[in-house]
Formats: C-alpha cells, sequence, structure tokens
C-alpha cells in the first residue's frame, strides 16, 4: 500500500499564525499533520500523544493551549478544517474502485460492445468540483456576487458593513475594534502579497475563511459580556498597565521608542496576538525589522526570512 500524503500550502511560510510561533511548535504543529493523514491521531490518548510527539506532558498541555487558542486544533486534538483543505480526489481508493468496476462491466458486456471510457473522475475533474465548494464554504458554489475573474484586492478596499457584521456572528469573542484590526491585517497581508495567488475570484469567500482561519479572540468573551480588557495590546495607555503588571520600565529617558518598549511588554506577556500584530506590522515595514522581533521573541530567527524578504521586494 502507497503511503498516505496530505496536501501542504506554501502559505505555511508566511502565515503570521504559523511563523509567529517557535520552530519547535511549527514542528509540532506538522507532526500532527502527518498524524492526522494517517488516522493515528483519532486513536491516541493524551499520554500515547506526548509520546508520539516526543514531549513531556507539561510541553504537550503547552502545545495544545497555543494550537487551541490559534484554532489549529479543537479540545478533542480533532485538526480544524482539516477535510475543508483536503480533497477527496487525493485518495486513490476511490478512483481504483470504479476503475475495476469498469473494467468488470466491460468484460462482462463482451468484447462487441462500443469501447466507452469507465466512470472514472480523473483527479482534475474532482478537484474542480471541490473547490468550488471549498470556495464557498457552505457547501454551495461561490455567491452570485463573485464575478469568476480572478482580481486583486482593491487598493481602496475598506472592510464592507455585511462582511463585519458576519465575522462578529462567526466568531462571538470578537469585539468590533478586534474585527477592524484583523480587516487592516487582511487588506496589508493582500496588498504586500505578489505572484498568482494574490489573486482571487471571490473576495467576500477570502475573508470568511480568513475569519475562520483567525479563531477566537484571545482572553476574549462571548457576545454581551465585558470585553473592555480584551485587546490590551493596541491601547498605549493599557501597555503601558501591562507593563507594570510585568516589571518592564519603559527607558524613555534613555532615548526608548515606544515600539521598542511594546515590544518589549509583548516579549514579557508571552505568546498571544499581541506578538503576532507586532511580527504582522513589521513584516509589512521590514522584513530585517521583522527577523529582529522574531529572535527576540522566540530566541533564534525566523524560517522564512527569505520569503519576507521577497515579499517586501515585490511590494514595493
Amino acid at each position: 500500500m502507497a503511503n498516505p500524503w496530505f496536501r501542504m500550502y506554501s502559505e505555511f511560510a508566511t502565515d503570521a499564525k504559523v511563523q509567529s510561533m517557535s520552530e519547535a511548535m511549527q514542528r509540532r504543529l506538522m507532526m500532527l499533520f502527518c498524524l492526522r493523514c494517517s488516522n493515528a491521531l483519532a486513536t491516541l490518548q493524551e499520554d500515547e500523544l506526548a509520546f508520539a510527539l516526543r514531549l513531556s506532558d507539561e510541553d504537550l498541555a503547552e502545545t495544545k493551549a497555543l494550537f487551541t487558542r490559534k484554532g489549529f486544533v479543537d479540545a478533542e486534538w480533532n485538526i480544524r478544517n482539516w477535510d475543508k483543505r483536503q480533497f477527496a480526489s487525493d485518495s486513490s481508493t476511490e478512483r481504483s474502485r470504479k476503475h475495476r468496476q469498469g473494467k468488470k462491466n466491460a468484460a462482462q458486456q463482451g468484447c462487441n460492445v462500443a469501447a466507452t471510457a469507465p466512470d472514472t473522475d480523473s483527479e482534475a475533474d474532482t478537484e474542480a468540483d471541490n473547490s468550488k465548494v471549498h470556495k464557498g464554504q457552505s457547501g454551495s458554489a461561490s455567491p452570485p456576487a463573485a464575478s469568476g475573474k480572478a482580481t486583486r484586492l482593491p487598493k481602496e478596499w475598506v472592510l464592507p458593513k455585511g462582511w463585519g457584521e458576519w465575522a462578529l456572528k462567526e466568531q462571538p469573542s470578537w469585539t468590533a475594534e478586534h474585527t477592524r484590526h484583523v480587516a487592516d491585517m487582511f487588506r496589508d497581508h493582500w496588498h504586500a502579497k505578489g505572484g498568482a495567488d494574490a489573486r482571487k475570484a471571490d473576495w467576500e469567500a477570502t475573508w470568511r475563511n480568513w475569519v475562520r482561519r483567525e479563531g477566537p479572540m484571545a482572553g476574549g468573551s462571548v457576545a454581551g459580556a465585558n470585553t473592555g480588557a480584551t485587546t490590551w495590546w493596541t491601547g498605549t495607555d493599557a501597555i503601558k498597565a501591562k507593563a507594570a503588571e510585568h516589571n518592564v520600565v519603559w527607558r524613555e529617558d534613555r532615548g526608548e521608542l515606544f515600539r521598542n518598549f511594546r515590544v518589549r511588554v509583548f516579549k514579557a506577556a508571552g505568546e498571544g496576538p499581541w506578538r503576532e500584530m507586532a511580527l504582522t506590522e513589521a513584516a509589512r515595514e521590514n522584513p530585517e525589522e521583522h527577523a529582529r522581533i522574531f529572535e527576540f521573541f522566540y530566541g533564534q530567527p525566523p524560517a522564512n526570512a527569505a520569503q519576507l524578504a521577497d515579499r517586501a521586494k515585490e511590494a514595493a
């Protein structure tokens, strides 16, 4: 039997949610993909999973907490959006079954029957059908509003009201402020990205997928609850308050810029969307600054430094 395989997308090398993690965490995520592909993940107890990943119980708990917050897995270690990212045609089992059945039927009908190609959908045909559903994420083709022609995100793009309202329903922990921040990252990402992948036939579907992958807001609560302190990393006074919690002093008298002080606060606060925000902003402005901040956060340079440099050149 051939080794099972799965689809790996190039965005792994540029996605801020992935690349804001240490290389060790990225490896653990890749190992989970491999275990999911082989159908072993669903059969493992947590102690067995810890052994498979070569982790202690404490490291496994830390990994689960991070991956759950980022929306990679759920509480039962199920990989989120796995079926949406992997196509049924990737498995040769069904195609082989149809092929064998077609040959059997042809033999039973006799050699004088007109040759007709057996019903063996090609991988390309099956993928084309699946991609239509995958793009809309709703079991149907793309909505009528989509033009059908791939285009870049307009330079003057702002988040439509309907798109924002949909995001707040899809992610109940989000606030309006957080939704606008996510929209800013969405816009800047696609404006900076080059190549054919920067063109989409349905930008609303692209936004929906972006929101789903973004996951719940760290520290957020359901709608109607007190969410005033859930985005402390976006306000100057709140950042200063967080600095006081971690005994981080702004060396303003020594000429330290607030943005550098903010990075030190984000490191002291540990893993969270504040780090992702700082890394995303730095990647957009200067790949060298992104590499410096990443190494400051995680003690090692980012694995995608070359891709960031190329993206910066394309955006220039």
